[in-house]
């Protein structure tokens, strides 16, 4: 987790752990559009997209969350023709 939270001092980037919330937001909507379910969001701009908790829980349920996604999506691009 900590690792996952670092980012170097003194430089405007993301640490691994949004950059991860971010793809994730993206790939449930991705995943949406393929199955045809609608594109729900909750956030107002692009920023809202990069977040991240400081707790092992948070960081474990969005390392799940990501192969579940992965591994969804994976099967639904196979189906296509």
């Amino acid at each position: 987790m900590d690792q996952a939270n670092w980012k170097p001092n003194g430089i405007a980037v993301n640490s691994i752990w949004v950059t991860a919330s971010h793809l994730l937001f993206y790939k449930e909507q991705l995943l949406n559009k393929l199955e045809g379910k609608p594109i729900t969001t909750t956030v107002q701009n692009n920023n809202e997209t990069f977040t991240s908790n400081n707790d092992e829980k948070s960081w474990l349920e969005i390392q799940a969350k990501m192969e579940q996604v992965h591994r969804q999506l994976q099967n639904v691009i196979g189906k296509l023709t």
